[in-house]
């Protein structure tokens, strides 16, 4: 993997989003923006998402919400010094606070408010065990649902691995690689026979059927799960859930956080009565495959126009599914 101080070479130092991406840095939609158990009650967390500064705490009734992380009276950075008071958010600076619809409740002893004293917040949705906020450049409200996982939503599952990349990459390139069947045999020593790609709306649903007889970690998942299916919602929320022998559930999120850098957590849930060993033998070997993944989208450039081969994946349908968050 590259040093993480030195630009990957299909970097341009000048603007290297518009080098690599003749796409917008930020698509538009819901994004996954950290594990919800992040979000202490009565703490302040800061994030860098979309290019910005945001914090993200819990209100009165335990909800989360999410907010441009300077203060509108004279800007001071909630990300540093800031505290919940009785679910409501207190400027370090003047102690002025906000309520959970970002209005402010107290302005230092001003026995008027000012009317523009009010938080920016983001759409923000606590779902699957993750927030995720509403993104879009043209200030849309959400316009589509991220849908519950009953396995982990209603407790069933347990998790048994946690982990975060940061890529630099974009979301459409990495999210690409799902539909590029000729790749796992390459990079992952596993063979695909064929992909059931199903485009509906803001998601698709895909079936991959895997050659079980060689090594790697999908050999080995095959020979454990009877059926194999990833969702995807949106520009940046995916999920695959295995039945069978192996009963489990893997997340993989992507949000850019800047122009050219990903986001990428992970996470693994599994049945209760699947052995630990192979609960954890599963999660290892996605790790493993994925890291070889990520040096050659950090190395890449975008190809408007493959040169494509009749064994390739359908990978123009999946590059107009994604336009859709361009819009």
């Amino acid at each position: 993997m590259p040093s993480q101080d030195q630009p990957p070479r299909a970097f341009s130092t000048a603007h290297p989003e518009a080098y690599r991406f003749p796409f917008p840095a930020f698509p538009n939609g819901w994004f996954p923006l950290c594990f919800a158990d992040e979000v202490s009650p009565g703490e302040v967390l800061a994030l860098h998402r979309f290019g910005r500064d945001l914090v993200a705490w819990r209100d009165g009734g335990g909800a989360v919400r999410v907010a441009d992380a300077y203060c509108p009276h004279l800007g001071a950075y909630l990300g540093h010094g800031a505290t919940v008071v009785g679910g409501e958010l207190r400027c370090p600076f003047h102690h002025w606070r906000y309520d959970g619809s970002g209005a402010c409740v107290f302005a230092g002893g001003a026995k008027r408010v000012p009317a523009n004293a009010k938080l920016q917040l983001l759409p923000a949705l606590e779902r699957n065990r993750l927030v995720f906020a509403w993104h879009d450049a043209a200030g849309r409200a959400p316009g589509y649902a991220i849908e519950r996982i009953p396995e982990i939503e209603d407790g069933g599952y347990r998790e048994v691995r946690r982990h975060v990349w940061n890529v630099r990459s974009h979301p459409q390139e990495m999210m690409e690689n799902a539909v590029d069947i000729t790749h796992f045999e390459a990079m992952h020593r596993w063979k695909a026979h064929s992909i059931d790609w199903i485009p509906d709306g803001p998601r698709f649903q895909m079936r991959i059927k895997v050659d079980n007889s060689g090594e790697g970690y999908q050999s080995a998942t095959a020979a454990n799960a009877d059926d194999v299916v990833s969702y995807n919602v949106g520009p940046g929320f995916s999920y695959t859930r295995f039945t069978g022998r192996l009963r489990a559930i893997s997340l993989n999120l992507m949000t850019p956080t800047e122009a050219g850098v990903v986001y990428n957590p992970q996470s693994f849930w599994v049945a209760p009565d699947i052995d630990e060993a192979l609960a954890q033998g599963w999660a290892e070997g996605f790790l493993r495959d994925y890291a070889d993944d990520i040096p050659v989208w950090e190395h890449k450039v975008f190809r408007a126009t493959p040169a494509l081969a009749e064994v390739d994946g359908p990978f123009a349908r999946y590059r107009r599914w994604y336009a859709q968050f361009y819009a």
